[in-house]
C-alpha cells in the first residue's frame, strides 16, 4: 500500500508530530511491538504484539499476536473477529454482582480513582492484566464484561476495540460518544454489549 503512513508507539512518543497523520485522509498503520512492556521487562507472559489498518481514521483490519502461545485474533470490519480458527463472540450480558472485569483507574483524577475503587468490590472480578492486548482479547472471547481506561493511545486500543465490536462487543468514551484511533479525550469503556455499557458506566459514575 505505497504512501500509506506507519506510527508506531516509540516513534509517536519521540515525535507526537506523527499522531497527526491518523487525522488525515488516507492508510495508517498502527504498531505496537510490545504491549505490556512492564509484563515483557518482569518475564511475565501477558504481552502482545498489535497492529492496526486504519483508512481515514477507522479502523478497518487489527491483529492481536500472542508471541509466548504463538496465536493471532484477527478481525476484519464487517467481516467478524476469528481466533484460532473461530469466531469470537462477547459474553452474554449478566447483572453487576455476576461481571468480572478489569478497572485501569490509575490515571484517573484521585476523586474518581476513589470512586472507583469503592465500588469496584461489587462485581464478581476485577482481573488487571497491564496488557490491554490480553484485555480485547478477553473481551472478544467472551472471557470479561467489561474494561475502563483512562488514557486513549491509539496503538493500545484501535485495533481491540475493533475487534470486539465484531464480537458483538460496545466501546464509547465516557461521554458516550464513539471511539475513534484520533481521540484525544481520557477516558473510555468496554463491555460486551450496549446496554452493559451503559449499566456499568451508571454504576461507576464516572463524569
Amino acid at each position: 500500500m505505497p504512501g500509506s503512513h506507519v506510527v508506531g508507539e516509540e516513534a509517536a512518543s519521540r515525535n507526537p508530530a506523527l499522531l497527526e497523520t491518523l487525522d488525515a485522509a488516507g492508510q495508517s498503520w498502527l504498531i505496537d511491538p510490545v504491549d505490556g512492556t512492564g509484563n515483557f521487562a518482569a518475564g511475565k507472559p501477558t504481552f502482545a504484539v498489535i497492529v492496526a489498518f486504519l483508512v481515514d481514521g477507522e479502523a478497518r483490519a487489527g491483529w492481536i499476536h500472542d508471541p509466548v502461545s504463538g496465536t493471532t485474533a484477527t478481525a476484519v470490519k464487517g467481516e467478524g473477529a476469528w481466533y484460532r480458527g473461530e469466531r469470537l463472540r462477547a459474553a452474554p450480558a449478566v447483572p453487576i454482582g455476576e461481571m468480572s472485569g478489569s478497572l485501569n483507574y490509575s490515571y484517573f483524577p484521585p476523586h474518581d480513582r476513589e470512586e472507583v475503587r469503592r465500588r469496584a468490590h461489587r462485581f464478581r472480578e476485577i482481573r488487571i492484566y497491564r496488557c490491554a492486548a490480553h484485555d480485547y482479547l478477553a473481551l472478544a472471547r467472551g472471557e470479561k464484561h467489561f474494561s475502563l481506561y483512562r488514557r486513549l493511545w491509539p496503538w493500545d486500543h484501535a485495533a481491540g476495540v475493533l475487534m470486539l465490536a465484531e464480537a458483538g462487543g460496545c466501546t464509547k468514551r465516557l461521554d458516550g460518544l464513539p471511539y475513534r484511533a484520533f481521540d484525544r479525550v481520557e477516558g473510555m469503556l468496554s463491555a460486551c454489549d450496549a446496554a452493559t455499557w451503559q449499566r456499568v458506566r451508571d454504576f461507576l459514575q464516572m463524569p
